[in-house]
């Protein structure tokens, strides 16, 4: 849990967003391995709230 608040608080869902909307040159590994730690951030609390500062670009990159 101590490296999952670590990433959430150096902003590492700001970081994917942009990454992950590039999937067109992301391996298929990198794409799976990017959306799952996406996910697995916004399960914590910190997480989801980070991930509703940026909830416009989240919905487009997963849609």
């Amino acid at each position: 849990r101590s490296v999952q608040t670590i990433m959430i608080n150096e902003n590492m869902i700001k970081w994917l967003l942009p990454l992950l909307s590039k999937s067109n040159s992301l391996s298929d590994y990198t794409l799976e391995y990017g959306v799952a730690l996406l996910m697995n951030l916004c399960l914590r609390t910190e997480g989801r709230k980070k991930c509703a500062e940026v909830a416009e670009q989240a919905i487009t990159v997963l849609a």
